[in-house]
């Protein structure tokens, strides 16, 4: 059982028939069938009942049960591909008084704008007080 064939299995389930899940996935409906087949060995049960004259798709039991199974999968391989996305992202925090946040930065903010995938930019702005108050604090590391 891998991600790809729990995949598949959800697509089949949301498109309501095998031929439209194969199309969705622009795979032919063996590939798709032989999937579905290898998942089902893999966790010793059918999931989808088959039989001539079927136009929907009919989840059995266990198929019923499965999904929720399949539904937090995958929720779980989102999160894993957020943590790795995450932590290749640097944090630039600033702080600056009204005046610099107006005229001096925007060129900097300009530059970093090129770096959005690699980089979150938090900007705190208001009185000096409150910036050294955010800088021992650790809420920005740069202040103006």
């Amino acid at each position: 059982m891998n991600s790809v064939d729990i995949e598949i299995f959800l697509a089949v389930v949301n498109a309501g028939t095998l031929t439209d899940a194969a199309d969705a996935l622009f795979i032919s409906q063996s590939t798709l069938s032989y999937r579905i087949a290898k998942l089902e060995k893999d966790v010793g049960m059918d999931l989808i009942e088959r039989g001539r004259g079927f136009r929907t798709l009919n989840l059995t039991p266990d198929g019923q049960k499965f999904l929720n199974i399949a539904r937090h999968w995958m929720d779980l391989v989102h999160e894993t591909r957020a943590i790795k996305y995450k932590q290749q992202k640097i944090t630039l925090s600033i702080g600056a008084i009204d005046s610099a946040q107006s005229y001096i930065l925007p060129p900097i903010y300009s530059m970093v704008k090129h770096f959005k995938e690699t980089i979150d930019m938090h900007i705190i702005t208001g009185q000096s007080t409150d910036l050294y108050a955010a800088l021992n604090n650790r809420y920005c590391h740069w202040s103006f």
